[in-house]
């Protein structure tokens, strides 16, 4: 029986061994396939930070855009304030009576304008009475 006892524990021996090789190789395969996981998570996580840091690094170039077309429109409505500025109109002409003026005479060739023109539409519609006669 001691034979037999001995063939019993080396049995169970060899018996606990292959299935704790078993267990260890199932788990291994499971760590590896966690691992391969693991890893394709971490190569996403890696692109988004790219990604992240591309739309970074455009948001920071428009903004330096923004910045200097806000100071290319700061540098024109400074310049066009200047040209629009009364006192530059003003200084044009040699005085403000002489401003003036200019500024009726511009009234009289517009007036003179418009008569030319009321003047040319009766011409035309005098005409196109006499064709239609």
């Amino acid at each position: 029986m001691n034979i037999d006892k001995d063939v019993l524990y080396i049995s169970t021996f060899i018996a606990s061994l292959g299935g704790a090789w078993f267990l260890i190789r199932y788990q291994v395969g499971e760590l590896l396939k966690a691992q391969k996981a693991m890893f394709n998570k971490l190569d996403g996580i890696s692109e988004k930070v790219v990604l992240t840091e591309q739309d970074m690094h455009a948001l920071k170039r428009e903004v330096q855009e923004l910045n200097t077309y806000k100071q290319k429109i700061t540098v024109l409505e400074q310049t066009t304030a200047h040209h629009i500025d009364l006192l530059s109109v003003e200084e044009k002409f040699v005085t403000r009576k002489e401003f003036e003026i200019t500024i009726k005479n511009f009234d009289k060739d517009i007036q003179d304008i418009k008569g030319g023109q009321y003047e040319i539409l009766k011409f035309l519609k005098r005409q196109f009475k006499g064709n239609n006669d």
